[in-house]
């Protein structure tokens, strides 16, 4: 059964009356259990195709299926836990040791402690990883490259898709990586796709597809591919494959219609007749209920795929995810003294600006004061003026007003008397003063009523016992 099937795959960038042409119709298919070498130049398209395969991007047009799934689909596990994708890019913590960083990606693909430590100690000696308490960033680019391998292999991907995982490396361990491969995929039913600039070293894949301009010129077993064109090297067949196809031969952008698009553009050249169709797969393989990685029949003779170790996981990750994310990013922040600092002293420096600017008291204020039951404002400063006394075993209230007033206090508001209200209404409108305060002329006999009357009070012992503030708020 086929781990990936690319039909009729156009990719492009920019608009579609001038669109960059990236993937030109391209058809591919990658068996489990078998390498796929994926051999092209430098930009003819293999890193945006492995992008779309792990549903970083999407086709414009096309069908791209991977496991049996869409990359991106609810449940697929693509991108997750069922894939292991090497980017060309290194993309590692820098502040994290080599260890720390295996144990990041094992716990993110939901591995438990002990099946990660087993793991590590594997990659270690297979890879000749750095010393495990070295930073990443004291790593040359090879070291780094063979740590992001590690980290790509940590969890048995059903699929590792590997971009450019060589480049760098010594020829004795590209050796021993590709012995490793070669074993892994003989053993078990995963499935490799890799990309390489060294052409001879892919002889080793199962299945070489040669790309161009977008276009898979083969696709095919290596040796089959040199007795197709009598060549002694895949390099020579790949410059025939070249040649043959020519300038010429490649759609121009602007000829290509994007929204109907033909059932095929470019077909390719070398396609292996002897390989099993998929009914024939099907029966090849066992069928174990016990088995996490066999694969049965439905009623319409198609292949279809038991729940893997590795999709079951997709659910089953959420605690060991959050462990792994919280402890990357404490690493990163206590291993960057700046970032330490910073965030001590950045919510101390935002504090101290926000007092400076609106934190103090508010100063100079001028607040106008009417109160219809004071002529002259003096006498509320009198310390002989008793505004609450006895009389006849009653609590009687004068000018109580003024008690406010003198309590209200210059440390608290500047005060400008003003007679009239309407003489503090036009002082508030030219912005002389902040606003005013009106106490009713009964101010002191309703609040007298009130407080002995209560709720029986009448409306207007309660209206007039209320002083009221007006806000100049015009924003002058």
């Amino acid at each position: 059964m086929a781990a990936v099937e690319v039909r009729n795959g156009y990719k492009y960038y920019g608009s579609k009356s001038n669109p960059k042409i990236i993937l030109n119709y391209l058809n591919m298919n990658v068996m489990r259990g078998s390498i796929y070498g994926l051999l092209g130049a430098s930009g003819c398209g293999k890193t945006t195709l492995l992008s779309c395969l792990v549903g970083q991007r999407q086709l414009n047009s096309g069908e791209v299926t991977v496991l049996g799934m869409k990359p991106g689909q609810p449940g697929s596990g693509i991108p997750g836990a069922r894939i292991g994708y090497m980017p060309q890019e290194i993309a590692l913590v820098d502040e994290m040791t080599v260890k720390e960083t295996i144990f990041y990606f094992g716990r993110i693909y939901g591995l438990k402690e002990e099946q990660i430590r087993e793991k590590f100690k594997i990659l270690r000696s297979l890879l000749q990883l750095p010393p495990p308490r070295q930073l990443v960033k004291n790593c040359s680019g090879g070291q780094q490259r063979r740590v992001s391998f590690a980290c790509a292999m940590i969890h048995e991907p059903e699929l590792l898709i590997l971009d450019e995982p060589t480049v760098g490396l010594d020829p004795m361990l590209r050796e021993k990586i590709w012995d490793f491969l070669v074993e892994s995929t003989r053993n078990s039913k995963m499935a490799v796709i890799i990309t390489t600039h060294y052409i001879e070293e892919a002889k080793k894949a199962n299945c070489i597809g040669l790309m161009r301009n977008g276009v898979l010129l083969a696709e095919d077993t290596p040796i089959n591919i040199m007795i197709k064109f009598e060549c002694n090297s895949i390099e020579d067949a790949f410059l025939i494959l070249s040649q043959k196809q020519g300038d010429s031969d490649v759609v121009q952008p602007n000829t290509i219609n994007t929204s109907q698009p033909p059932a095929i553009m470019h077909s390719v050249e070398v396609i292996d007749a002897t390989s099993p169709e998929p009914n024939d797969i099907c029966k090849k393989l066992p069928v174990d209920e016990n088995d996490n990685k066999t694969q049965r029949t439905d009623q319409g003779g198609h292949c279809r795929e038991q729940e893997t170790d590795n999709r079951k996981r997709i659910f089953f990750t959420t605690r060991g995810r959050i462990k792994a994310l919280m402890t990357k990013n404490f690493v990163q922040l206590f291993r960057q003294p700046s970032g330490i600092i910073f965030m001590l002293l950045f919510p101390l420096i935002q504090l101290t600006c926000f007092y400076l600017a609106i934190g103090k008291t508010p100063t100079n204020l001028k607040l106008g004061i009417v109160s219809g039951e004071v002529n002259d404002y003096a006498t509320c400063f009198d310390q002989n003026l008793r505004t609450v006394f006895n009389h006849n075993d009653t609590c009687e209230f004068k000018k109580i007003s003024c008690r406010y007033i003198t309590e209200l206090g210059d440390d608290i508001a500047e005060r400008v008397y003003y007679k009239t209200e309407e003489e503090a209404y036009n002082a508030s409108k030219r912005t002389e003063v902040l606003g005013y305060i009106m106490f009713p002329s009964n101010f002191s006999e309703s609040m007298r009523v009130r407080m002995e009357e209560g709720r029986y009070a009448d409306d207007g012992a309660v209206e007039n016992s209320v002083l009221s503030v007006h806000i100049d708020m015009t924003g002058k």
